[in-house]
């Protein structure tokens, strides 16, 4: 019987994961199934002044375009616990709709679903929505945006740029572990004021003392002459480089 115990084991789903054939359930659907594309927010705090998806509706493939005005008969995701703060004083409860109605609060927030019969058609209807965006404040500083009053419930927070889809949990752990230096990167702020609820933080935290949070500084250098280059496989090398790697990585 053959055992893999202390020893060390080649991986065999690299190539194909890496090169864009791996197998995942959405490669598989049934016959009939729709797909839902979301139109999503670029703004990270604004008012919604006009949303029209009549256009969208009218793109071929696609049998429904839902806003926040159809689910008035959906209850929203409920937002925080009915447990008081270290003062006593009631803790935030802000309940969550399921797509954003006037106001939209963070970048990538649902505004409109789409359910298409295939994707393309999904993403065609999106592009035919007008959305009119009245611009409200932001906090975009990492010291600002750990202060208690806007982050009670957060403990850390992390800042990139603009090409990181923070909806992508992928695009997220590599913006981290590709931008954010384990020093310099790293912004402390001791004695904020903590939920309970977060059972890392000491009994003497908890109870009213405050404890640490962390901001993460993820962005670019604000130089691009000092920005490094991408490193990608597939922009670095030659379609003939490529092809020899790949055959002797499969042999």
């Amino acid at each position: 019987m053959a055992t893999f115990q202390a020893k060390s084991v080649r991986r065999r789903e690299d190539v194909r994961l890496l090169t864009g054939k791996g197998n995942y359930a959405a490669d598989g659907a049934p016959s009939g199934t729709l797909t839902a594309v979301f139109l999503r927010s670029h703004q990270a705090h604004a008012s919604i002044s006009a949303l029209n998806v009549t256009a969208a509706r009218s793109v071929p493939g696609v049998r429904a375009v839902v806003t926040a005005s159809d689910l008035t008969d959906v209850n929203p995701i409920p937002g925080g616990i009915n447990f008081p703060r270290p003062d006593g004083s009631p803790a935030p409860k802000t309940d969550r709709l399921l797509l954003a109605n006037d106001r939209v609060r963070f970048v990538g927030e649902p505004i409109v679903m789409v359910l298409a019969e295939t994707r393309e058609a999904g993403l065609e209807a999106c592009e035919a929505i007008l959305v009119e965006y009245d611009s409200l404040p932001v906090v975009v500083d990492p010291e600002a945006a750990m202060q208690p009053k806007v982050s009670f419930w957060v403990t850390r927070v992390m800042v990139f740029d603009d090409d990181i889809d923070p909806t992508d949990l992928r695009d997220v752990l590599w913006g981290y572990t590709t931008r954010s230096h384990p020093t310099r990167g790293q912004v402390l702020m001791e004695d904020q004021r903590v939920t309970p609820l977060h059972l890392f933080y000491s009994e003497e935290e908890r109870g009213g003392a405050g404890g640490p949070k962390m901001a993460y500084d993820c962005l670019l250098d604000p130089d691009p002459a000092k920005r490094l280059r991408s490193t990608a496989f597939l922009e670095n090398f030659p379609p003939e480089v490529r092809q020899r790697a790949l055959a002797v990585w499969e042999s």
